[in-house]
């Protein structure tokens, strides 16, 4: 064989390889392309971008088009291990010139190009006909789309027989085993898609802000309404014979627009009081107490996971809700803003005077509020403190200490040090979190 010929077969098998990579480009653009830039682009009177879109948005359609894709796939898989077996052989032919080998030297050499084809032309292969043209589709998986459109209706409508064939055998097979065809998309559970979240941010295909938000959507199915509520020894109510003045003044104090209404004590609450009608009434010169105006409460256990509580606000058309516990006794209230920061962080108006959660100090220590919740002091500290009876950093330091807390008073777990720095009557309001390393140095 002549040089020309072998460089004809090679280009031959790097076509193939690039074919391959033409169809993997086309998978992942398929699935991975944003319906709604291809819908900007096809508002604004772009063909190409009306065509894809009726792809993406026809599920059928899509189903084929990916059918297509994989049969091309496997099609040139074959071919090209195949003549890429041929082409090893023959160029292991024209390097060597061996003279005639011993029957020994001969099986090996017979063995060898199918050993170069397993591991040269399968690494060419999954390189540059798989890996590259993945990465480099899902940081533009619209444009690859549009510019592999005409292509692939090409070769969709060439190998449509094929795939009409097999789409019939595969239903064939699948109703002998019972299994139903339908619905059979694309679908990820919690934990995968996790995954692909942690992996677009890390790839810079998500910002830090958004993979914050979806990572906190993800986790809101995980956690209880109690672990985010304003517990009740911080409730601001008022009595259900408080007069209007009452009510406004604990408005202008707080800042606050709705009051649970209690009788007697927090435990026996009736209902929730709006500012706004406050307002009116006290506008209109009505002699009216709380009990007047109070409003009917959402009651709900403090078991309940945030996203049901969301939901049911959402249901109820309420922002305000009590939290009872499991002896029917008030322990706490969530609003809709607590819920909200929960997924995009603390919300400030800029009239609000409030003192961080969390304050690091210049020797290496935090002072953090005795509320936060024992999960986010691990998370931000990247800690693995644990405790079965409380929500709060403050309930942990409590049990540890199993007594009242004093200031001053210190526990050491997880290789940290928690100080009391400030009580607020019996609850612990200010804690010092001292790390290793904070330790490490005060002891050198």
């Amino acid at each position: 064989m002549d040089d020309s010929s072998l460089l004809l077969r090679w280009l031959v098998v790097f076509g193939l390889i690039g074919l391959n990579a033409f169809f993997a480009a086309v998978e992942y653009a398929v699935v991975s392309a944003r319906r709604s830039r291809i819908a900007v682009l096809a508002d604004s009177g772009n063909p190409a971008a009306r065509t894809a879109l009726r792809w993406l948005e026809d599920a059928r359609h899509r189903d084929e088009i990916l059918a297509t894709v994989q049969v091309g796939i496997t099609m040139v898989g074959l071919a090209l291990g195949w003549f890429g077996e041929r082409t090893l052989a023959a160029t292991l032919d024209r390097l060597l010139r061996l003279p005639p080998p011993t029957p020994l030297v001969r099986s090996f050499l017979q063995v060898l190009p199918l050993l170069l084809n397993l591991t040269f032309i399968l690494g060419l292969q999954i390189v540059l006909g798989e890996q590259v043209p993945k990465i480099a589709t899902l940081r533009a998986s619209e444009r690859v789309l549009l510019v592999s459109l005409g292509p692939m209706r090409v070769i969709y409508w060439l190998l449509r027989p094929l795939v009409w064939l097999l789409h019939r055998a595969t239903d064939l097979v699948l109703r002998a085993l019972r299994i139903s065809a339908d619905g059979y998309g694309m679908m990820y559970t919690i934990e995968e898609l996790k995954r692909i979240v942690d992996e677009s941010g890390e790839a810079g295909l998500l910002e830090p802000e958004a993979q914050e938000i979806l990572e906190a959507v993800f986790d809101l199915g995980q956690i209880p309404a109690r672990q985010i509520m304003v517990p009740r020894t911080e409730i601001v109510a008022v009595p259900a014979d408080a007069s209007l003045d009452q009510i406004l003044e604990a408005a202008i104090r707080t800042g606050y627009d709705k009051f649970p209404v209690y009788e007697g004590d927090l435990d026996h609450i009736i209902g929730v009081v709006h500012l706004r009608e406050a307002l009116a009434a006290w506008r209109d010169g009505r002699p009216v107490r709380a009990r007047d105006l109070c409003r009917e409460v959402m009651v709900v256990p403090d078991s309940i996971r945030v996203d049901d509580l969301l939901r049911q606000f959402r249901e109820r058309e309420e922002h305000l809700a009590i939290l009872v516990d499991e002896f029917g006794g008030t322990s706490g209230l969530v609003t809709l803003r607590d819920v909200l920061e929960q997924l995009v962080g603390e919300l400030h108006e800029r009239m609000e005077s409030r003192e961080p959660d969390v304050v690091a100090m210049p020797d290496g220590s935090y002072l953090i509020s005795g509320l936060l919740p024992i999960q986010e002091v691990n998370e931000r500290f990247q800690l693995d403190l644990r405790d079965p009876y409380y929500e709060t950093i403050a309930g942990f330091v409590l049990g540890r200490l199993g007594r009242i807390a004093r200031v001053g008073d210190e526990v050491e777990a997880g290789g940290v040090r928690l100080r009391v720095e400030a009580m607020d009557g019996l609850r612990i309001a200010r804690l010092r979190l001292i790390p290793r390393r904070a330790l490490s140095a005060s002891a050198g």
